[in-house]
């Protein structure tokens, strides 16, 4: 799930390369063409590829909604979601700025921002700027401060007419 130069609470990590490359270095040529890896995206799985000189398969996290789930969204409204943990990669600290801009050209369009960072102290500034925009935009801007179990994730999946995703 993570990029092999990193750790867990995704900081950089100068010996978890080396320990992948040693690690898979120890799998027996007879074992290694049995065993499969999985990735959640195809950029990592490229990652991958160059420590195990073979491309793993992309499996995404599943999201626990069923794909017959009725769409429940209000045809006249727009509601855009940024659902999940909140990381540079997937834009976090972009979105008072996309907010901002989406609401001066578009002001009906409803944000819901899942708030969740896995490192709140370096997030203090955005999402300061997001409460504010939730303060000063009323309605318009949802921020949801908890994480989301299954039946409310795809609930919020169903009203949502758009996702933001990395």
């Amino acid at each position: 799930m993570f990029p092999p130069d990193v750790t867990a609470a995704r900081r950089t990590s100068s010996v978890a390369l080396d320990t992948y490359r040693k690690s898979f270095a120890l799998i027996p040529r007879s074992l290694a063409d049995h065993i499969v890896y999985t990735c959640e995206t195809d950029r990592l799985a490229q990652a991958y590829e160059r420590l195990l000189g073979t491309l793993p398969i992309t499996l995404p996290l599943p999201s626990g909604v069923a794909a017959a789930l009725p769409r429940q969204a209000d045809p006249t409204e727009m509601r855009i979601s940024f659902l999940g943990c909140g990381r540079a990669e997937k834009g976090f600290h972009l979105l008072p700025e996309v907010i901002s801009q989406v609401h001066r050209q578009r002001p009906n369009v409803q944000f819901v921002v899942q708030v969740v960072a896995p490192d709140k102290h370096n997030w203090d500034r955005v999402i300061h700027q997001l409460s504010q925009l939730e303060s000063r935009l009323g309605e318009v801007v949802h921020l949801d401060h908890k994480p989301i179990i299954d039946d409310d994730w795809s609930a919020a999946i169903c009203r949502s007419s758009l996702l933001l995703l990395p």
